[in-house]
């Protein structure tokens, strides 16, 4: 991400990058199949804003809401990159688009919900 970006992008992109460090960090320590492997993982980040209440069920947080289904139905998307940032128009302003460089526009069309307008952010950095 560039530094022109918002600073809650920014906060978001270096969470990736530090769960990409972490993931080779862990990589070369461990010999097991499932961390030798986790290098040919991607990362793909769905950040969105709204609303969402959490229920307590018995030592547990669940959280739900209409938000939250829409943020689980965007990990599902027709985004053409390996690795992104998806970011919806509830995070950003909507003027955006015009702020920020590097995004391209994406929309989501979902029964009973409508479409979700958001941008994306490919990252070109991989995790080997």
């Amino acid at each position: 991400m560039r530094s022109s970006r918002s600073r809650p992008l920014k906060a978001v992109d270096d969470q990736a990058d530090a769960r990409i460090a972490a993931v080779r960090d862990r990589r070369h320590r461990c010999p097991c199949l499932a961390c030798q492997s986790v290098g040919s993982l991607a990362i793909k980040v769905v950040a969105h804003r709204g609303r969402a209440s959490v229920r307590r069920i018995r030592h547990l947080d669940e959280i739900g809401g209409v938000d939250v289904i829409v943020a689980h139905r965007l990990l599902k998307n027709a985004v053409p990159h390996r690795q992104y940032l998806l970011a919806t128009e509830a995070l950003l302003a909507p003027e955006a688009s015009t702020i920020f460089s590097g995004g391209a526009a994406h929309v989501e069309a979902y029964p009973h919900r409508g479409t979700v307008r958001a941008t994306v952010y490919p990252r070109p950095r991989e995790m080997s």
